[in-house]
C-alpha cells in the first residue's frame, strides 16, 4: 500500500473494495495530491491524500471492480488502480473483460490470501467461531492471461518495484497483479472488533 502510490502518477484514481483491502488501504495507502494541488498548497516532499474511493454504505463486495471500470470511462487518460481481495474478485472479477474490450487502463490488484480475510480476522479478534472464511487457492495471474490480459505474480515488495511500470501506466488495456499476502497478518480492524465486543457486553 505504501509502495503503489510511488509507482503511479499524480492523476491516478484509487479504489478499494470491501474487506481487508479497504482496511489496508485506509490505514496505509497515501496517494499523492494532483500536481495542481501540490503547486498551490504544498512543497513536493511528503505530499499525501488524493483521489481515493471506497464504499462504506452497504459494504458490498465486488463494488470497486465495476466502479473502477466506470472511473476509467469517466476519466480517459488517467490510470485507475483497484484493490480487492480474492473473495471479491471471485464474485465479480469477470468484469475485467469489459476493461479489456474497451481498452481501459485499469490495474487490478488482487490481495490473495485464499480467504475472506476480514471475516477470518474479525472472527479471531472477536472470539467468534471460525467458520466460512476459507477459499480455494487460485492463480489469478493465470486466469487473467487466459483472457488475454497482462498479469504478474507478486510475492514481495521487490517484485512490485521490478514491474515494467511505464508499460503498465501507458497501456490502453487492463493489467492484473496477483499479490500473495501473508494470511496471518492482521489488518487494522481492531476498532471494529472492539465495537462488536462492547455491543455484546
Amino acid at each position: 500500500m505504501k509502495v503503489i502510490p510511488r509507482m503511479f502518477p499524480y492523476n491516478t484514481h484509487y479504489l478499494s473494495d470491501i474487506g481487508n483491502s479497504m482496511a489496508w488501504a485506509i490505514g496505509y495507502l497515501h496517494p499523492y495530491k494532483s500536481s495542481q494541488q501540490r503547486e498551490n498548497r504544498f512543497s513536493e516532499k511528503g505530499i499525501r491524500s488524493g483521489v481515493f474511493r471506497t464504499c462504506l454504505e452497504f459494504g458490498s463486495m465486488g463494488w470497486a471492480i465495476g466502479a473502477s471500470i466506470g472511473t476509467a470511462f469517466a476519466c480517459p487518460g488517467d490510470p485507475v488502480v483497484v484493490f480487492c481481495g480474492d473473495g471479491a474478485f471471485l464474485m465479480s472479477g469477470q468484469e475485467i473483460t469489459v476493461a479489456l474490450e474497451h481498452h481501459l487502463n485499469v490495474v487490478f490488484i488482487i490481495l490473495n490470501d485464499s480467504s475472506l480475510g476480514m471475516v477470518k480476522h474479525g472472527q479471531k479478534l472477536s472470539g467468534a467461531e471460525e467458520i466460512g472464511s476459507s477459499l480455494p487457492k487460485v492463480n489469478f495471474a493465470k486466469m487473467a492471461r487466459s483472457m488475454g490480459i497482462t498479469a504478474y505474480t507478486i510475492r514481495s515488495t521487490q517484485d512490485l518495484l521490478e514491474l515494467p511500470r511505464e508499460t503498465i501506466i501507458n497501456s490502453n488495456a487492463p493489467a492484473l497483479l496477483d499479490v500473495h499476502i501473508d494470511p496471518n497478518e492482521v489488518p487494522p480492524i481492531d476498532l471494529r472488533t472492539n465495537a462488536i465486543k462492547q455491543k455484546e457486553v
